[in-house]
């Protein structure tokens, strides 16, 4: 439902971020050829992220990190700070989420489709199958 992305997208709103730079962007996905093309260039997501209800892709804009002593890892702690609570938020609803490595087959083709920044990867999130919940969930 429209409302459960919005929840799961203002909790990323919540999350802090290094020196409040904001440098993470959250672009959602819920359009069926999207996912598909998703499900191809994210190689974490092959073969089954275009199943997921929604997609949310984490881009980050390096050059909101200045200190060359963050420069190139503090947007991938951002981004976890981002995840989390939005993953928390989606299982809250019943539904269940999960990471997509930011391996990108072909990051010209995501920048066409999502704009400019570093993919540092994406959140699933789904119905979780008749009689399982999101904790019980095979993990291996």
């Amino acid at each position: 439902a429209p409302e459960v992305l919005k929840d799961i997208l203002a909790a990323a709103g919540t999350a802090p971020s290094s020196c409040n730079r904001r440098g993470v962007r959250v672009v959602t996905v819920t359009e069926r050829d999207e996912k598909e093309l998703l499900a191809g260039l994210l190689v974490g997501g092959v073969g089954w992220c275009h199943r997921a209800g929604a997609l949310f892709l984490f881009l980050a804009d390096e050059t909101a990190y200045k200190s060359p002593r963050e420069k190139g890892w503090m947007h991938w702690c951002d981004v976890g700070f981002v995840a989390f609570p939005m993953w928390l938020v989606a299982e809250s609803h019943g539904l269940g989420a999960c990471y997509i490595n930011p391996n990108v087959s072909w990051p010209g083709v995501l920048a066409s489709v999502v704009g400019p920044g570093t993919c540092c990867g994406a959140l699933a999130v789904g119905h979780i199958p008749e009689g399982r919940r999101a904790l019980e969930a095979d993990r291996s």
